[in-house]
């Protein structure tokens, strides 16, 4: 009777040993982080730029500027940063009037910090200034680091410029629709 207490004691430490050994699974799979650029305008675009007469005879046209909502990104570069890079559509019907120039400001940039891991909105990018918007992609906001800015009212304010900059171009009744393109960029 001790010869099969012992046998089957030794029986259920092997099984109980087998089972240990046998309690693990593994997986192997591989993680990626892709390159991203993708950017995005808030829906309040200007409802129309028109130069206002001046007050007084003798005076320049008024330039007149307009809120062009929120430029948003997410950037996951693979370079140092990325560049938001704008230009205005070009063709009969589709440019800024002779005579005018169309600027665009992008304003201090701010970050949705519930974001979890979100830098700070100083080094979210660098706005500037396109003093004249052409159908060549000019830089607008640059130094771009991987960040997501967030939604709503974060990201920077753009503000849309219309003023005269050559009188001999300049012809009465001329409106011209236009299509302003933003493209975040590897720089």
């Amino acid at each position: 009777m001790k010869h099969y207490l012992l046998t089957v004691g030794m029986l259920l430490m092997t099984a109980s040993l087998a089972l240990a050994d046998g309690a693990t699974a593994t997986q192997n799979f591989t993680l990626a982080c892709p390159a991203m650029a993708v950017v995005h305008v808030t829906t309040a675009s200007p409802t129309g730029l028109a130069l206002s007469a001046p007050a007084t005879g003798g005076l320049a046209p008024t330039a007149v500027s307009q809120s062009g909502g929120y430029l948003q990104w997410t950037s996951v570069q693979t370079t140092s940063t990325n560049n938001i890079k704008a230009r205005v559509s070009t063709g009969t019907g589709t440019q800024v009037p002779a005579g005018c120039t169309l600027q665009l400001a992008a304003g201090a940039v701010t970050v949705d910090g519930t974001i979890t891991g979100q830098i700070a909105a100083a080094s979210a990018g660098t706005p500037g200034t396109i003093a004249a918007l052409s159908a060549t992609d000019q830089n607008l906001i640059t130094n771009i680091p991987s960040v997501a800015t967030g939604n709503g009212t974060y990201g920077s304010p753009l503000t849309y410029t219309l003023s005269a900059s050559s009188w001999a171009s300049l012809k009465a009744d001329t409106t011209e629709s236009v299509t302003v393109t933003m493209t975040l960029t590897s720089n």
